[in-house]
């Protein structure tokens, strides 16, 4: 036995020493049920998920604590007693009291904010109606919404939606890169996020189309070749050479700008790739497939830095082309068109890149489900059944 080996052992058999303390000095029984009040998704503290309270999830439990490489397959969400997202002493001691049939006050699941950093396509729009700024409905100019606008939809009260999308914005414009001046979404977002919140950034579709242009509502390119330079920045400047222009590379930017500042006031960022955009040509015969060959280069600079800095990606190109390329196998091109806004008012032709209010709430669905897929914590605030669409559902969808 070597010297960790060693060490992860005496650590376990102190743990499983507390824990028949604590039930010990209890009536411990083979199981307890948990109360009514727990999520439906699992049970408080149920880490095997067999619906009881009892010694194997105390055991799983220690085992992850204590480092074991293969503690057993268990649900991280029940263990984490104190929502804190780490499994540790904590838990387990009270995981154990639990058992044992002490009286407690149990944590209060905390409320947490979801922050999205993006572009048009998560955005949401508004229009003035009798005097006032109100936002836009279905029926309303050519039926456009952002995806960030519904992802609230899919969640309980203890997670709040901050929708930052910014119609027309790339990773330089949006941050202020250039000229110094951010948007006031992502000064509002910097400020406000809280320790355990996430942010969610999504980039892509405007950096890709001005690449080639650096100025204040310009965009950045990804480096594939380096990825982020650690060493680049300094107190004073912030600039590397990519493609001949004097600019940081697309990662760089963003892990500077972005990442770095927000993981330093304790706010977890996750980073995903941008939605496919579509065929929205009615007369080819391609039309309603996924469009998506510029966003390939983003999408893998996206990952390749969420690889780097241990983040959380979310693959939302390739998952919105399976999902769109499914719409028109099983439905038809009109059901992928009808997730997409129309070009303009006259709502014959469609603009191929940004959402339709039922497809953005889609999109919401989409993103939850990669959210909760990644973060254990949020399944515990997902919604069973997602609020209903409020509006009116495309015929060839509705079947």
């Amino acid at each position: 036995m070597n010297e960790y080996s060693g060490l992860r052992a005496r650590v376990f058999l102190r743990l499983m020493c507390l824990i028949l303390a604590f039930c010990l000095c209890g009536s411990l029984s083979p199981g307890v049920m948990a109360d009514d009040g727990a999520p439906e998704e699992f049970l408080y503290g149920d880490l095997n998920a067999d619906q009881t309270l009892g010694v194997e999830d105390l055991t799983l439990l220690a085992k992850h604590v204590s480092g074991w490489t293969d503690p057993g397959v268990f649900c991280f969400p029940a263990g984490d007693l104190y929502y804190d997202e780490v499994l540790d002493l904590s838990d387990l001691t009270l995981l154990a009291k639990l058992i044992a049939g002490w009286d407690l006050d149990l944590p209060i699941m905390p409320e947490r904010t979801i922050w999205v950093i993006g572009d048009s396509t998560a955005d949401q729009y508004y229009i003035w109606k009798n005097g006032e700024k109100v936002v836009q409905t279905q029926s309303d100019g050519r039926d456009l919404m952002g995806w960030g606008y519904y992802l609230s939809s899919y969640f309980g009260e203890h997670v709040k939606v901050y929708n930052g999308g910014s119609s027309g914005d790339s990773s330089i414009s949006y941050a202020g890169i250039k000229n110094g001046t951010a948007r006031a979404k992502y000064e509002t977002i910097l400020q406000e996020s809280k320790p355990g919140d996430w942010v969610v950034i999504q980039f892509g579709h405007n950096d890709e189309n001005r690449k080639d242009d650096y100025s204040d509502s310009g965009s950045l390119v990804p480096d594939p070749a380096h990825g982020i330079d650690f060493d680049w920045h300094d107190a004073d400047e912030r600039t590397c050479l990519i493609d001949g222009l004097d600019r940081p590379s697309f990662q760089a930017a963003l892990y500077y700008y972005y990442v770095r500042p927000l993981r330093e006031k304790g706010v977890f960022v996750v980073l995903a790739s941008p939605i496919t955009r579509f065929v929205s040509d009615q007369t080819r015969a391609n039309f309603g497939n996924p469009n998506y060959s510029k966003h390939v280069p983003y999408a893998n600079a996206l990952q390749d830095l969420a690889l780097e800095c241990d983040l959380p990606y979310l693959p939302m190109m390739e998952t919105t082309v399976e999902y769109l390329t499914r719409a028109k196998a099983e439905r038809g091109a009109y059901a992928a068109a009808s997730l997409y806004a129309f070009e303009n008012d006259a709502r014959v032709t469609y603009d191929g890149t940004h959402p339709s209010h039922y497809g953005a709430y889609v999109l919401a669905g989409l993103y939850a489900d990669a959210l909760c897929e990644r973060i254990p914590w949020l399944n515990q605030s997902k919604r069973a059944v997602p609020t209903p669409f409020d509006g009116v559902i495309p015929a060839v969808w509705a079947q």
